[in-house]
């Protein structure tokens, strides 16, 4: 018995949908590693121009 595409698409976004709410930590922690590397970095840059005001 072949599937319609209607039933053939609510299937794969319920799948889909089944494996966002699995993922949702994973997701979560890696955008907050993102930001907090971007922190760094930014304050990075602002300590390396502080520095190369002072040598001036």
């Amino acid at each position: 018995m072949k599937k319609t595409d209607a039933e053939e698409s609510y299937a794969k976004r319920m799948f889909r949908e089944s494996l966002r709410r699995f993922f949702a930590p994973l997701t979560g922690a890696i955008r907050g590693v993102r930001r907090a590397v971007r922190a760094e970095l930014r304050r990075d840059d602002r300590e390396l121009e502080l520095e190369r005001r002072r040598e001036r």
